[in-house]
């Protein structure tokens, strides 16, 4: 189940990066094409989490703490919590989906752990698209 929600994620992520390139008036192949592949997919994201935000805005946490997230484990102690939580968002991206997890990330109210669950899952998602040669790295 989790493979075949990732294979879905990665064929809407390919889709979305196809029309974002033609709405740039970048080619499959071009130079330009595979240097801006991962701000597409940066952009890309990032309206997911707008639409996610839009309807529930993030207010400023009161400190550097990371509130539970509802509904999903706790990360393995670690000693920066954020980075516990960024990790337990990307499995839930990965196999629930990444609509799942902004909503996940969003409830924390943590601008923080958004960023950088944000930053984490662009590059795993890119990443991703290299092995499978759906782009090509700089």
């Amino acid at each position: 189940m989790a493979n075949e929600i990732l294979e879905r994620e990665i064929a809407s992520l390919e889709e979305k990066l196809k029309e974002k390139r033609a709405a740039l008036g970048h080619n499959e192949r071009g130079p330009e094409a595979i240097t801006n592949d991962k701000e597409i997919i940066r952009d890309i994201i990032t309206d997911q989490i707008q639409d996610v935000t839009l309807k529930a805005p993030i207010e400023p946490s009161a400190g550097p703490a990371v509130p539970p997230i509802q509904n999903i484990p706790t990360p393995d102690s670690s000693a920066d919590p954020v980075a516990g939580h960024v990790q337990v968002l990307v499995q839930i991206a990965l196999g629930k989906g990444i609509k799942e997890a902004i909503e996940a990330a969003v409830q924390t109210n943590n601008p923080a752990l958004i960023d950088a669950f944000h930053d984490t899952l662009v590059d795993q998602l890119y990443d991703e698209l290299v092995a499978r040669k759906k782009v090509e790295q700089p």
